[in-house]
């Protein structure tokens, strides 16, 4: 069963329209391209969803997702920095492919304005919070775009350091080193990838932000929240 599970295969419904098969075509191989992983192709057919499945141990099993029982529940994370990558990656050239509108900052009545303001994506920053800091230091010029990709410019170099952040350990990293990841509620992009996680680690260290047990969502401390308003204007 397990030798089944290997590798990474996409399911296309009513494969009928040659731009959408070439659109998973091409998702399809980033995504293997990012993984390293055993390539079991493409398969078109009539799929029908499924209520009620265990479908995360398969995940599990197929090293997507990790798992750890405590009690009498299951909690489940990204398994790798590489599957994070590759799920950036996805996310960003969705948004790419089909531009659209923005829509409401409030896509449900029942989000919390605490999720909205600041949460974890993966193991880097999201929410306005997240947006408004990519835009600033852009804006700055502390970053500069390169397609979906960020650089980090000679300003950008002497201001991360002077915060202590360690570029040289985040560009040693098997993953992408700064990359565009669009914001599930603002749907503008925050700043994702290694660079992103370094952020996110320095922030917590500063005592900026304090993270909640067992929820992406984080708290803005009153020094991080001055310290917010001096980061680049942000």
């Amino acid at each position: 069963m397990l030798e089944k599970l290997h590798g990474l295969q996409a399911l296309q419904l009513n494969a009928q329209d040659e731009h959408n098969i070439a659109l998973t075509a091409s998702i399809h191989a980033m995504v293997l391209s990012r993984l390293a992983a055993f390539d079991r192709g493409v398969k078109h057919a009539r799929f029908h969803v499924l209520r009620d499945v265990k479908i995360p141990s398969v995940l599990v099993e197929g090293g997507f997702l990790s798992s750890e029982a405590q009690g009498r529940h299951r909690y489940f994370r990204i398994a790798s920095p590489e599957v994070a990558d590759a799920m950036e990656s996805f996310a960003s050239l969705s948004a790419a492919v089909r531009p659209r509108s923005p829509r409401s900052v409030l896509p449900w009545r029942s989000v919390p304005v605490q999720f909205l303001t600041a949460r974890t994506c993966y193991d880097h920053l999201a929410g306005e919070t997240a947006v408004k800091i990519l835009e600033a230091m852009l804006k700055a010029r502390w970053l500069a775009a390169d397609g979906r990709d960020y650089a980090v410019t000679r300003l950008g170099e002497k201001r991360l350091a002077a915060l202590e952040v360690d570029l040289a350990a985040a560009r040693e990293s098997r993953r992408t080193f700064a990359r565009a990841c669009v914001d599930l509620t603002q749907r503008r992009p925050h700043l994702g990838g290694a660079l992103g996680a370094a952020l996110l680690d320095l922030y917590v260290s500063k005592l900026w932000i304090q993270r909640a047990r067992r929820s992406r969502v984080v708290s803005i401390t009153p020094k991080g929240r001055e310290a917010f308003r001096g980061f680049v204007g942000a």
